[in-house]
């Protein structure tokens, strides 16, 4: 009988350790969750078709990695457009591109030569943070010490191009790249994985 007696009073521990299912969720624990969707499930992003020469880029991050930042004018309309590209998303676990996702050389070398894009707003965190941007440098504040300054050097014209829009950098609206092509060959020939 005290074996039956000590059984059944553990199981009404149990039961009532247990949360109800009828007690409201505390809101303020999910207030400040966003779900992240996984890419499979995320929706693609609506991307726009852009023609255009390239002004400007960022020597730096083009001639050292495979991402893409520079500014384009647009076809037949008096405006630029930043452009900003990340194989994989970029970050330090990515894989290494292909040579396809790298941005071709004559797009930095040549400004006669149109250029078709595949863009969309730029959709994720760290996209939003690149668009929101402009490269970053140390430079000395004159009392021995360093401080962060945007180094609008980084950008150098490409040769053959005509605009000079360094004054308007920061109102320049920007996209991120889906793939792009020379003016005139298939469009998305290069596209980002």
């Amino acid at each position: 009988m005290l074996a039956v007696a000590t059984a059944l009073a553990f199981l009404l521990l149990q039961v009532q350790a247990q949360p109800s299912l009828e007690r409201p969720p505390d809101i303020s624990v999910f207030s400040s969750y966003h779900p992240v969707l996984p890419p499979s499930l995320t929706p693609p992003p609506k991307t726009i078709t852009i023609t255009g020469h390239v002004v400007l880029y960022n020597s730096g991050l083009m001639n050292q990695t495979a991402q893409m930042d520079l500014f384009i004018k647009v076809d037949g309309k008096d405006e630029f457009l930043r452009l900003a590209y990340t194989p994989y998303g970029g970050g330090f676990d990515a894989p290494a591109p292909s040579r396809e996702m790298i941005p071709p050389r004559k797009m930095i070398r040549d400004g006669r030569v149109r250029w078709t894009f595949q863009v969309y707003p730029s959709g994720t965190e760290s996209e939003s943070r690149v668009c929101a941007s402009l490269p970053k440098a140390a430079v000395p504040d004159g009392k021995g010490h360093y401080v962060t300054s945007e180094n609008l050097g980084a950008y150098l014209h490409v040769p053959g191009t005509r605009w000079h829009i360094f004054s308007e950098l920061h109102s320049i609206p920007c996209r991120y790249v889906k793939s792009w092509s020379r003016f005139g060959d298939s469009p998305g020939r290069n596209q980002r994985h």
